[in-house]
């Protein structure tokens, strides 16, 4: 298998939507060595904050997400993850927007220009017969499968198998490419994965949902977590109808 001059860390993110107010709520990356071999996997929910009302698309509720981290609970250990990498997503452009917003928000600038990145969806136009440009459509034509789509980890690892069928079949290089650097010192606050940082509404509505008791009944105490997540992003979504 040739090798490339980089290690590469293999990004996708599910957002609340398109617009400069959505927010990222879950992130999968795959990390590679420099012969495209998988070195790791790093997944996690992040609670943004705000309604959801796209969860059918990626099928994260705001139930999903209660005990998530926020952003900056995870944005120190995805920074590491991340450092020193040739940076691949496909529709690289949507990604790297929405996680330069969100370090952006914890005074931390990402690099600009894009020197360090790279798009299979561009790649996949330039070198797969019939230019597709969507992932499933990208997978098909390499001959490749994504069994959950739209679920960050399985996104990104789709995307790595598609980079390197790129790599090795197709003749794509990391060309002028070269690894994220992040700014020294990267200052960013540190959060265990199973905590979230506390806002007024929580604060009231965790206590509020502590002092309610279970009733032992499946039934009903799954209508009150609905409930819960509900009153969290202010929204029923399609699937907590």
């Amino acid at each position: 298998m040739p090798s490339v001059p980089h290690t590469v860390a293999v990004l996708d993110l599910e957002t609340t939507g398109l617009g400069p107010s959505d927010r990222i709520l879950e992130i999968g990356v795959v990390l590679l060595d420099r012969e495209l071999r998988q070195e790791a996997t790093w997944q996690t929910l992040v609670q943004p904050g705000r309604d959801i009302d796209n969860s059918h698309i990626h099928g994260v509720t705001a139930t999903d997400l209660v005990h998530a981290p926020t952003f900056a609970g995870v944005a120190a250990e995805l920074a590491e993850l991340l450092d020193g990498r040739v940076i691949v997503a496909h529709n690289a452009p949507f990604d790297i927007r929405f996680l330069a917003a969100e370090y952006a928000r914890l005074g931390v600038e990402l690099p600009a220009g894009t020197g360090w990145f790279q798009c299979t969806r561009v790649l996949s136009r330039r070198l797969l017969p019939g230019a597709p440009q969507r992932l499933a459509d990208c997978l098909d034509t390499a001959g490749l499968g994504n069994d959950r789509p739209h679920a960050a980890l399985a996104d990104a690892a789709a995307a790595a198998d598609l980079y390197r069928a790129l790599s090795t079949r197709h003749g794509a290089t990391q060309g002028a490419a070269g690894p994220l650097r992040w700014p020294s010192p990267v200052d960013l606050p540190r959060q265990a994965l199973c905590g979230r940082e506390e806002t007024e509404s929580d604060h009231w509505l965790e206590r509020l949902s502590a002092n309610v008791p279970a009733t032992g009944v499946a039934e009903v105490d799954g209508y009150r977590r609905l409930l819960r997540g509900a009153l969290l992003d202010a929204s029923l979504s399609r699937s907590e109808i």
